[in-house]
């Protein structure tokens, strides 16, 4: 099993990424409150995956994926200034350690630290 300290990292952005609607008393019916958790549950899904099953293939793209995702809804579904924030630092979070994974060279990827 890898012993890759950025995948916890991962993890956890997913985790507050989910937790932040209830921390920011979102209201159920905006657009932040459900995006945070869907996208917070794949996030810390797709970590999880990462974590424990590291032969998977393109799972740091998707990841990536996952991150810009979370970058974009702040003006894709017109956030308050709290929802921007925490969507823009949990994506950014997100996306660079999933660029961090992918430019890693492949030596490292085989045998983690």
């Amino acid at each position: 099993m890898p012993k890759r300290w950025q995948d916890w990292v991962v993890m956890v952005a997913g985790l507050a990424l989910f937790a932040s609607p209830w921390i920011l008393r979102l209201p159920t019916q905006s657009g932040a409150f459900w995006s945070f958790i869907v996208l917070g549950v794949f996030i810390f899904a797709l970590a999880l995956l990462q974590k424990f099953y590291k032969p998977l293939k393109g799972t740091e793209w998707l990841s990536m994926l996952l991150g810009f995702i979370t970058l974009s809804t702040p003006w894709l579904l017109a956030f308050g200034m709290a929802e921007r924030w925490t969507a823009w630092f949990l994506g950014a979070v997100v996306v660079l350690f999933a660029i961090w994974e992918v430019l890693r060279p492949r030596e490292q990827k085989m045998h983690p630290a």
